[in-house]
């Protein structure tokens, strides 16, 4: 995690492991605390499962996901262009000049885009587990992702709320907290798709 972290960073390398690698140490970490929650036996090359079980269905899930931020960041960015600020000619550490009615419409046009990431980062939060999980296509497994998390958009958000909160306090311990506070993500992310199959054939989860 925290290597895909750091490479996340840098322009280039952090695009390329997007697509490549982070969805693949997703889904491998993932793996490991689904076969915890069903019973079964965990060995350590389980966490490279999303390189061996379905690499490239993963990568495909990932360049996805890219494709949909990237549009995202266009729907931002060219209003802005439209109204007029460019940050052509601009001085080191000098900030543009921005209308006040500008200011206001990228404030709301941020917020709507925010709002909008959120709300589908939420809803296509297992299509990694299931990619890994069953033989869908990479489609499928965002489908399948949209159908268990609907009716549970709530819960969901409460859930990621406490856990950027516990990674915030993993940050605020000089780093070494989140060792301890990353991993509970996979954690929740498969008792949740577990608890969602189990309730799907029938058995309530324990």
């Amino acid at each position: 995690y925290l290597l895909t972290m750091f490479a996340g960073f840098l322009p280039v390398v952090g695009m390329i492991s997007g697509i490549l690698v982070t969805p693949h140490v997703n889904a491998g970490m993932t793996w490991i605390f689904l076969k915890k929650a069903r019973g079964e036996d965990v060995e350590f090359g389980d966490v490279f499962a999303g390189f061996s079980r379905c690499y490239g269905k993963l990568a495909m899930v990932g360049l996805i996901q890219f494709i949909v931020m990237f549009v995202l960041v266009l729907v931002f960015l060219i209003p802005m262009l439209g109204m007029g600020i460019s940050l052509d000619g601009l001085e080191p550490g000098s900030a543009p000049e921005i209308p006040p009615e500008a200011a206001l419409g990228m404030g709301l046009l941020f917020a709507f885009v925010f709002l909008v990431v959120m709300f589908l980062a939420i809803r296509f939060s297992l299509a990694h587990v299931v990619a890994i999980d069953r033989p869908d296509s990479a489609i499928n497994a965002f489908k399948l992702s949209w159908r268990v998390t609907k009716g549970r958009f709530l819960t969901i958000l409460g859930l990621a709320i406490i856990l950027i909160l516990l990674n915030v306090a993993g940050t605020l311990a000089l780093l070494i907290g989140l060792i301890f506070t990353m991993p509970m993500l996979s954690a929740v992310v498969a008792q949740f798709y577990h608890d969602a199959c189990e309730s799907a054939l029938g058995r309530p989860p324990e």
